[in-house]
């Protein structure tokens, strides 16, 4: 059993519980680009999960103006959520994760330079770096990116995908997004981006959430009285999950 010191961590994050009108936008669909849309359910108060019409793609909107600044929170409340870890007295519950990812990607690429797009506190790019990658990362957030290179020692760059230097235009065997890309507003530019700074045999790893399990979490929900504001069953396959027949 983790003793106290162990399970008192403490969240650095900007998040909010609820967010208000005022502070999410209504937007297109990231991939075709319509704005005809179903909406699905509403949580955190404003923030709507919707299923575009014509490609049915499920996306964020009406979404927070300015998703990724939930992230510029203070340094020194990161470092006490990772306190424990940068000590040697706790490893991330999320390692197991991490070195999954990472036997995943080695099986396809064994060597080579590796950029962990979004790196946050460091804590897959820790492991990159310790097997056969040169490795670094991209993360906008001053403070996280401050924590992963004093606390770690990681090379990581302070800025946005786009604004790495033309240096790195082709230099990279392997760009890691994981858990980063369902909080990107412009999908598709980024992939430009990645395109771009990919070698020529290069490699994309890109994880994100399952959107199945996501709509059956919240049809469990309302078995349990907790269903969201709105929840719409849109097309065969989100009703599925709504209705909890999935696999």
């Amino acid at each position: 059993m983790l003793d106290q010191e162990t399970r008192d961590y403490v969240g650095g994050g900007l998040q909010k519980d609820e967010y208000g009108a005022d502070e999410v936008i209504e937007v297109a669909c990231p991939l075709c680009g319509s704005n005809d849309k179903d909406l699905i359910y509403v949580e955190h108060g404003a923030i709507g999960i919707s299923q575009c019409r014509p490609c049915r793609l499920i996306y964020a909107s009406p979404r927070l103006k300015s998703p990724e600044q939930v992230y510029w929170g203070d340094a020194e409340r990161y470092f006490e959520e990772a306190r424990l870890i940068y000590a040697g007295k706790a490893a991330s519950h999320r390692d197991p994760n991490y070195l999954e990812e990472l036997d995943l990607i080695e099986s396809f690429k064994p060597t080579g330079r590796f950029l962990d797009v979004g790196c946050n506190l460091g804590m897959l790019l820790r492991h990159a770096v310790k097997r056969n990658w040169t490795a670094c990362g991209v993360e906008p957030s001053p403070s996280l990116f401050a924590l992963a290179r004093e606390r770690l020692g990681l090379s990581v760059h302070n800025c946005f995908l786009h604004e790495l230097d033309e240096g790195q235009v082709g230099k990279f065997d392997i760009i890691a997004l994981s858990d980063v890309f369902e909080h990107i507003c412009d999908p598709l530019a980024i992939l430009g981006e990645v395109k771009r700074l990919l070698t020529d045999d290069g490699i994309v790893y890109i994880k994100v959430p399952n959107g199945n399990w996501n709509l059956f979490k919240q049809r469990l929900y309302g078995l349990m009285g907790r269903r969201p504001a709105t929840l719409r069953r849109t097309s065969r396959w989100s009703r599925r999950c709504v209705d909890g027949d999935v696999a």
